[in-house]
């Protein structure tokens, strides 16, 4: 748990002041929240409505957000992707590539199969064990 707060202090993108506000643009780099289906591609309206879909990752883009401190100044902020596993079974994904960034650092697996600090390649397919959770952040050096 310790772990997980400390990811938020560090996250503006997560401790936000106001609600997401989601442009209407096709562009994945300009919008805030990115849902993606396990095969690495963004939500459609078929995928929210199928009965047996218990699993996705979202993406907290970093990268657009836009709120500024008490003396004006912008906020910067990491991305974030998180994967969730809902089914029984495990699921394997397909991590997103973005038009920024270099690779995703695993920073928290509640199956522990992944290590903390792994690092993982766009497009990696990595094993999501049933009912668990991994948080990545994107590493943009």
């Amino acid at each position: 748990m310790k772990k997980l707060i400390a990811i938020r202090k560090k996250s503006p993108i997560i401790q936000r002041s106001q609600f997401f506000k989601n442009i209407n643009t096709r562009k994945l780099e300009k919008k805030e929240i990115i849902w993606f289906t396990p095969q690495g591609n963004e939500m459609k309206k078929a995928d929210w409505i199928k009965p047996d879909n218990k699993s996705m990752s979202v993406l907290f883009n970093g990268s657009v957000f836009d709120e500024v401190d008490k003396l004006g100044q912008k906020i910067t902020s990491n991305t974030l992707l998180v994967i969730l596993n809902a089914s029984h079974e495990d699921v394997p994904f397909s991590l997103p590539r973005l038009s920024f960034g270099k690779n995703w650092i695993t920073h928290f697996d509640t199956s522990e199969n992944l290590h903390e600090s792994e690092v993982c390649e766009f497009e990696d397919r990595i094993n999501v064990l049933n009912r668990s959770f991994i948080l990545f952040e994107l590493n943009e050096s």
